[in-house]
């Protein structure tokens, strides 16, 4: 591998960790925000699962994959109970 790849890689590699790092601040902000009951945490919560499976296969995450999916039901079970509260269908 020369210098220049070497190089390149770990240019890539600092703004992506900046990212994963702003989207783990994002979900734990929305974490608090739907332990509150903010009804919009719920859906913004749902929206950020594809860019975290993004990075899960791109660092190779191992528990992404059993944790995304059990707070994606969590969060539509919420979404539903918080639906049928309200009386919408």
């Amino acid at each position: 591998m020369t210098d220049r790849s070497k190089l390149s890689a770990s240019t890539r590699r600092v703004p992506l960790l900046g990212l994963f790092l702003a989207v783990c601040l994002v979900e734990l902000v929305l974490g608090v925000s739907l332990w509150r009951g903010a009804r919009l945490s719920v859906a913004a919560g749902l929206a950020l699962l594809p860019l975290e499976f993004a990075f899960w296969i791109g660092f190779a995450l191992p528990f992404g994959y059993l944790f995304g999916p059990a707070r994606a039901a969590v969060l539509v079970v919420v979404l539903r109970q918080d639906r049928f509260r309200t009386g919408e269908t």
